[in-house]
């Protein structure tokens, strides 16, 4: 996560050196919003759907524990 970080968020900051720190954005704002979506709500999401803490076989034998 930190490599990603740094890939993405130093070329921003270089950026700025390069356009004389007026603000104007490297990355459009899809982009960032995108990044923030994978690498926040995605991982989280994936998690909660594929954890099983008990097998399907288990679970068919006994309906009580859904």
């Amino acid at each position: 996560m930190l490599t990603t970080n740094l890939c993405f968020i130093l070329p921003q900051f270089l950026y700025q050196f390069f356009c004389g720190f007026s603000q104007q954005p490297l990355y459009d704002a899809t982009y960032l919003t995108f990044y923030n979506i994978c690498f926040t709500s995605l991982p989280i999401l994936l998690y909660g759907l594929l954890e099983q803490h008990i097998s399907i076989e288990i679970l068919k034998k006994d309906p009580s524990l859904y």
